[in-house]
């Protein structure tokens, strides 16, 4: 076969397969006519033959029946159900994406992880899915060195084109969001009460009622520094302040910081200060 161009659909090969990070990759031949799937994965069917007097479901809707032309693709939500009937083989590329991947793509283009494919179960078809598909198509067959990157980009690309032309998202819009000074006091007395313990950014951005992504913007925009660098910091002052005003010793103050260590706790105050924490109890004792 020539890449690039289509595959003889008489003959049958083994499915060229590829998995990358959030995605996986497949161009097979179905030989059996009938199919009945449900994945945890968002899927993506792309023809390379037309299909005549095809028949498929989606999620229990009622049956359809029609042509699938080439280069038609079928789009399912994940965790929902697919099933369908073709009388004759058929070439295809199917993708398989990863929730997680998709939402990772949708707050790095759109600012909002919170999103709704159209996946009402029809086929349609899209210049550009199918010259993606074509284009791994031809990857997985030439087998050459680099090809997982080349998949990679190729799936990366597909999920950004399905975000901006296939789902409810919008362009983000240019507005300062901020965070609002009771939500800010909220926070920081949150952190104050429990250094102690192991604080995560989306506790934190839950406490505010925000995605991580603007809850991490906003509280920068508000204290200058990023909640890690915050708790960091609040974590050193309490240390500071223990060390001159109390007898406890680093092992204790270490847990009382939140450092999961004594080693730990002894690193990161002498990176920041410049004085171990014993040299500083010393000094200012």
């Amino acid at each position: 076969m020539a890449l690039g161009s289509d595959m003889n659909l008489k003959a049958s090969f083994a499915p060229r397969v590829a998995c990358v990070e959030g995605a996986t990759v497949e161009f097979s031949r179905r030989e059996a006519p009938e199919v009945d799937i449900t994945v945890p994965d968002y899927l993506l069917c792309v023809n390379f033959n037309p299909i005549r007097n095809a028949v498929y479901a989606y999620s229990g809707a009622a049956e359809r029946r029609g042509i699938r032309k080439v280069g038609f693709a079928h789009l399912i939500d994940a965790n929902h159900n697919i099933k369908g009937y073709t009388p004759e083989p058929t070439n295809h590329v199917v993708f398989t994406l990863n929730p997680k991947k998709l939402r990772q793509l949708a707050l790095s283009t759109f600012e909002d992880d919170r999103f709704s494919l159209r996946t009402e179960g029809v086929p349609f078809f899209d210049p550009q899915i199918y010259q993606l598909a074509r284009s791994v198509r031809d990857e997985l067959c030439a087998d050459m060195p680099g090809g997982s990157i080349m998949i990679d980009s190729l799936a990366t690309m597909l999920g950004i084109h399905l975000l901006r032309q296939h789902s409810d998202l919008k362009r983000p819009r240019e507005q300062h969001v901020t965070l609002a000074p009771h939500k800010l006091a909220v926070i920081t007395d949150y952190v104050q009460a429990h250094l102690n313990q192991d604080l995560r950014l989306n506790e934190l951005a839950n406490l505010a009622d925000m995605s991580p992504f603007h809850f991490s913007r906003c509280f920068k925009q508000a204290t200058g520094q990023s909640p890690s660098q915050y708790v960091l910091t609040k974590r050193i002052e309490f240390l500071q302040r223990e060390l001159i005003d109390t007898r406890q010793s680093l092992l204790e103050l270490s847990l009382a910081a939140g450092f999961s260590s004594q080693s730990h706790m002894t690193k990161v105050f002498k990176q920041t200060v410049g004085l171990s924490p014993g040299e500083f109890r010393k000094r200012y004792l």
